[in-house]
């Protein structure tokens, strides 16, 4: 659950960080990768705009000659309790410095208390039923997933905040459903910005998942769909100042 994450513009930067950390396992895949891309099913509940992106992404893997194989990717009830788990546990064992405590987030105390009840055991059990259950499924025999990463766009600030600490979790799980799974079993995920036209000013994300050790194979390939799709830099757009001064006016 502690991994050293990566924040960069581009996916370029972020292979040079990882280099950097030792994060670049290679186990190389074939050139045409088998991609899993969430059903509409799966999707029914997540902004149209989301949706799009989804979309956008499977199309520029399809047609850079990758097979596309649809799936339901959205987290069930059990990796949700995985996920929690092993999270509550990780948490629990942060070092706090004495007297400190009380300075906690409400949400970083509940999982703390959870945290303190779980024993090794029953932490190896509940990862080892989840890897079980994902070597059985769909999705555990493609090369890698595609999916959004949250189920919206964007939020106003504060909106996932909720009285009750296990309320506040539960709106986090339901906002970001789709990164849980990758975060319980430690595989490599990247997220690239994409574009969509009914969100110019911003683009929304995707999530690429790959098996262990694929990391290197699954930077290039989320750089190929940031070269067709995505990335931070908006789309040129013609300005109106050039336009009109191109044409005289």
């Amino acid at each position: 659950m502690s991994v050293d994450g990566i924040l960069a513009r581009d996916v370029a930067d972020v292979r040079v960080a990882a280099a950097a950390l030792g994060h670049l396992p290679e186990s190389p895949l074939p050139a045409r990768w088998r991609v899993g891309v969430c059903s509409d099913n799966a999707l029914a509940s997540i902004d149209p705009r989301v949706r799009a992106a989804v979309r956008a992404a499977a199309d520029a893997l399809e047609r850079a000659g990758h097979e596309l194989v649809e799936i339901g990717c959205q987290a069930r009830d059990d990796i949700t309790t995985a996920y929690f788990t092993a999270r509550a546990a990780h948490v629990a064992r942060m070092p706090v410095p004495a007297g400190r405590e009380n300075d906690l987030h409400e949400v970083t105390k509940l999982l703390r208390r959870r945290g303190a009840a779980i024993t090794p055991a029953e932490l190896s059990e509940e990862l080892a039923r989840l890897s079980a259950a994902r070597t059985r499924s769909a999705s555990g025999r493609v090369d890698v997933e595609l999916s959004p990463v949250c189920a919206r766009p964007q939020l106003a600030i504060g909106e996932l905040r909720r009285p009750d600490p296990a309320a506040a979790l539960a709106a986090q799980a339901e906002f970001a459903p789709f990164t849980i799974p990758a975060n319980v079993e430690g595989r490599p995920s990247v997220a690239v910005p994409v574009w969509v036209p009914d969100l110019p000013e911003s683009p929304a994300a995707v999530l690429l998942t790959a098996r262990r050790g694929y990391d290197r194979s699954l930077l290039a390939l989320a750089a190929d769909v940031e070269r067709a799709v995505g990335g931070f830099r908006r789309p040129e757009r013609s300005s109106p100042v050039a336009t009109a001064r191109s044409t005289g006016q």
